[in-house]
């Protein structure tokens, strides 16, 4: 068999997704016009019922009692006649309230039920897979006989998914018209519309990828357009449309390579994507899409780690990391502006997800500063992302976990901070004079300490959960003074780390007086004043860990004992006996 005998069957071959995807469209509409048509029914006989049963209800209502007879009434002395004034008409007894019987759902209306949704979900579903894949094999079946041209194939191809998108169009309208279908769209536009996306992304990859008929960066622009089209068709069409937008807007960037990969427009555009998809799935309240979003934009940040492990531009990632930490807080606090966006998110999957995107991002910006080596655009990052979290928490008392991110973050730059490797006759100079790099992390624990310790002091003051900022003021100073203490110590440098300590908790001690002149009895207040209770004793067992040895310092840490019940008698705090137990 030659060619041109083969040709008439590759047609056929080719149509036949086509032909047998409308023909399961078709078959499914028919059926749920019959199941409208089976609804109907059922309604008007429940209506007969509910009829018959009121009237049933009417017959066995029981007569009211007759009421008793009036005494007689003397007869009186025979007066002038007179008109009788006219009865009061008597207000009609309420009839007694016919409750309906309530209904039992069958096997068989359960079995119906489930066979109208497959019908309407897998079916329909099936249909629209069979329309993609219909057009990539129509593209695929193209190139491998030669039958058109790159540019005749590519074209078709993109036309056919534009037609599939406007006849999702079409009849998503159409249905809105009928007035059985009320506001409830059924599958079939959604399938269309994923259908008619899917083929005109394979064609724009096609062109760009296989035929090199454009060039990188029109095809990044094409394919971002299409799926910011398939996101805004999403808004009519549903769910699913939306989810096959999101799937290919984050695929755009692995599918259009580039030889030299920059940092600005990839990280610009996958900004424009979240924002795009956070807005549309809170206005619509898609919240399982947000996972796949919150993992989309995450991803991006490691997979340019690792395709740019010299050149990481810290400065570009770490804006990009700040603007989603952003996001995320816009998706919660909403935008005042925007009508559709204003008011506060709440439900159940929105504390998760926000804590989840806070806690990966602030992992994203430590890699950031451990890949970038310490620079300071991604120094900078870090602390701001820290600082965002810690107001993001004050200003939303549902979330002010969140500190404690903000907390980790810090601490673990600073316990991984690079630190270089001196010789003996580099550290005794060093005891003279601290070198850059190790001024630069005294440097970096002093600002740490300011904003976690002193953030958390003045935040406790109007906080709903005193408590919580209390604790983390006293233990993120006392875990940088240690960071402090085991990074710096091994150089031999002496900076008299006693008296560091013992000024700790003085500030401790000052800060436990200024907390309790505002003691109310409240729970959270007693626990601010009771950690700043132990923050002194922390202090205090420091600087006897940094002066004393072994023998000694058992004794110090044990006197520390009578001075944790003296306090818990003066100050009446419970939780101080937990402390000392440990």
């Amino acid at each position: 068999m030659d060619w041109d005998d083969a040709l008439p069957w590759v047609f056929i071959i080719s149509l036949a997704p086509f032909v047998m995807a409308w023909s399961a469209l078709a078959g499914n509409r028919r059926l749920r016009a019959q199941l409208a048509a089976l609804t109907d029914k059922v309604g008007m006989l429940d209506h007969r019922v509910l009829r018959l049963n009121e009237r049933l209800e009417g017959q066995a209502v029981p007569e009211a009692p007759q009421p008793a007879p009036e005494p007689p009434v003397p007869e009186a002395t025979p007066a002038a006649p007179s008109i009788a004034a006219p009865e009061e008409p008597r207000e009609p007894e309420p009839a007694t309230p016919v409750v309906p019987l309530p209904t039992v759902a069958s096997p068989a209306h359960v079995a119906r039920a489930f066979e109208q949704r497959f019908a309407e979900n897998w079916l329909v579903w099936l249909g629209g897979v069979a329309l993609a894949l219909g057009g990539a094999f129509l593209v695929k079946l193209s190139i491998d006989h030669g039958l058109l041209t790159p540019p005749v194939r590519v074209l078709l191809a993109v036309l056919l998914g534009l037609g599939l998108c406007g006849a999702s169009e079409w009849l998503a309208r159409r249905e809105l018209a009928e007035p059985e279908h009320g506001t409830a769209l059924s599958y079939i536009p959604q399938a269309l519309a994923a259908g008619g996306a899917a083929t005109v992304f394979a064609s724009i990859y096609a062109a760009y990828q296989l035929y090199g008929l454009i060039a990188a960066p029109s095809a990044f622009v094409l394919l971002a357009a299409t799926a910011v089209a398939t996101v805004a068709l999403a808004l009519r069409q549903g769910i699913f449309v939306a989810a096959l937008g999101l799937v290919g807007a984050y695929l755009v960037p692995a599918l259009v390579a580039s030889a030299t990969p920059r940092a600005l427009p990839l990280f610009l555009y996958l900004a424009f994507v979240t924002a795009g998809m956070l807005a549309v799935l809170r206005h619509r309240a898609w919240w399982v899409l947000a996972w796949p979003t919150l993992a989309g934009a995450v991803l991006w940040i490691f997979m340019w780690f690792g395709f740019e492990p010299q050149h990481p531009e810290s400065a570009v990632v770490g804006v990009y990391i700040l603007v989603q930490l952003g996001l995320f807080a816009a998706l919660r606090r909403g935008v005042p502006r925007v009508r559709f966006l204003a008011g506060l998110a709440e439900g159940q999957p929105v504390a998760p997800l926000l804590r989840s995107a806070f806690g990966f991002f602030a992992l994203a910006g430590f890699v950031l500063v451990e890949v970038a080596h310490f620079d300071n655009p991604s120094l900078f990052a870090a602390y701001a992302a820290s600082a965002f979290l810690l107001g993001f928490a004050y200003r939303d008392a549902a979330l002010d976990d969140v500190i404690a991110t903000a907390a980790v973050l810090l601490l673990a730059v600073l316990a991984g901070w690079n630190l270089p490797l001196l010789t003996n006759e580099q550290i005794f100079y060093a005891q003279l004079r601290l070198p850059v790099e190790l001024w630069d992390f005294s440097t970096a624990c002093a600002a740490a300490a300011l904003l976690l310790a002193g953030g958390g002091f003045l935040a406790q003051a109007k906080a709903p959960r005193p408590g919580r900022w209390a604790a983390l003021s006293v233990i993120s100073s006392t875990l940088i003074l240690v960071i402090a203490y085991w990074r710096l110590h091994e150089y031999g440098i002496d900076i008299a780390w006693t008296a560091i300590a013992l000024a700790l908790g003085g500030l401790n001690l000052a800060a436990t007086a200024s907390v309790a002149k505002r003691r109310d009895g409240g729970l959270e207040r007693e626990i601010a004043v009771a950690a700043y209770a132990v923050g002194v004793l922390g202090g205090t067992i420091l600087a006897a860990c940094f002066a004393l040895g072994n023998a000694w310092l058992t004794v110090a840490i044990a006197l520390h004992l009578p001075v944790l019940g003296w306090i818990e008698g003066r100050l009446d705090l419970k939780v101080l006996r937990h402390a000392a137990l440990v």
